[in-house]
């Protein structure tokens, strides 16, 4: 049997999203609250995906907390370590650590109506009370093994992107990567020079170092969040694995114009091919706070 703690807020996971809600709660002047984090570390995603290339799609000076910017990125997309370095750094500055409790993963979380409270239960058998309940759990780390003919007899090594094997040589081998696009050209770039690739898995992302200059340029004289994130999408292609209310789905490029374009080539994941659709999440990404049964969900 564990302990009960009653506190104010409850958050869930070190992401962008609960430390992001973390440090708003401290601006406002709460320490009431508590953020419980499964892992040793802080940092969700990009604290656990760690494959050749590992990097974000989305340009650097947008992906990040307006109120705490960082002009030293080194690239226009930012790999992997660098993201992960930036949110231990914010963690750090905004002292976060004493309301985090790590390696504490929620199991369940029930409403009493009685009491107007969470009872949120931890695999150590601890329950954190409070009134408001806010989830930052991510899902990009949990790996989704399609039944694809013939894995089971395969007699190489295999495994995940998300579970990647960095004691494994790959100098020489021949690789499958079996992806969608996204990852597909996030880690074969990278790791190309260490194994025989095929063209479809050799595509880059664009993504061109930042200057010594240029950075500090930006440190010293840096603009107000919204131009600054506003000047960076004006030629280029602006793509979000956005949700339209139940399932992922890719928002139109600037040369689609009509809804059927929207989902192109594959349509809907239920009607897409059989490895396309194995392939395809069919969860829904989505951010909640809460404080009664009733959720009110932010996508």
């Amino acid at each position: 049997m564990g302990n009960r703690y009653d506190t104010g807020v409850v958050v869930i996971g070190t992401g962008f999203s609960g430390l992001g809600m973390a440090i708003q709660l401290r601006r406002t002047g709460r320490r009431d609250f508590v953020v419980l984090e499964k892992a040793g570390d802080v940092g969700g995603t990009w604290r656990d995906n760690t494959y050749p290339g590992c990097a974000c799609d989305i340009q650097s000076h947008m992906y990040s907390f307006s109120f705490e910017q960082n002009p030293g990125w080194t690239r226009s997309y930012s790999p992997q370590p660098e993201i992960w370095d930036y949110l231990r750094r914010v963690t750090d500055k905004y002292h976060l650590r004493d309301h985090i409790r790590f390696d504490t993963e929620m199991t369940s979380a029930r409403w009493d109506a009685d009491e107007s409270r969470w009872h949120v239960l931890t695999h150590n058998g601890d329950e954190y009370v409070a009134q408001y309940l806010v989830s930052g759990i991510g899902a990009l780390h949990i790996p989704h093994i399609p039944e694809l003919p013939g894995l089971p007899d395969f007699k190489g090594t295999t495994f995940h992107s998300a579970n990647w094997d960095h004691s494994y040589d790959l100098r020489g081998k021949k690789v499958a990567v079996v992806a969608r696009a996204r990852r597909r050209s996030s880690s074969s770039p990278r790791s190309h020079r260490r194994w025989r690739h095929s063209p479809l898995s050799s595509a880059r992302r664009r993504g061109s170092c930042r200057s010594r200059t240029t950075r500090c340029r930006t440190g010293q004289a840096p603009l107000p969040p919204g131009p600054r994130r506003a000047a960076g999408v004006p030629g280029r292609h602006l793509l979000a694995a956005g949700s339209t209310g139940d399932r992922f789905q890719r928002t139109p490029g600037p040369d689609e114009t009509g809804p059927a374009d929207r989902q192109a080539p594959h349509g809907p994941p239920d009607q897409r091919p059989g490895p396309a659709r194995e392939l395809t999440p069919d969860y829904t990404m989505a951010a909640s706070v809460s404080s009664s049964p009733t959720t009110t969900t932010r996508r």
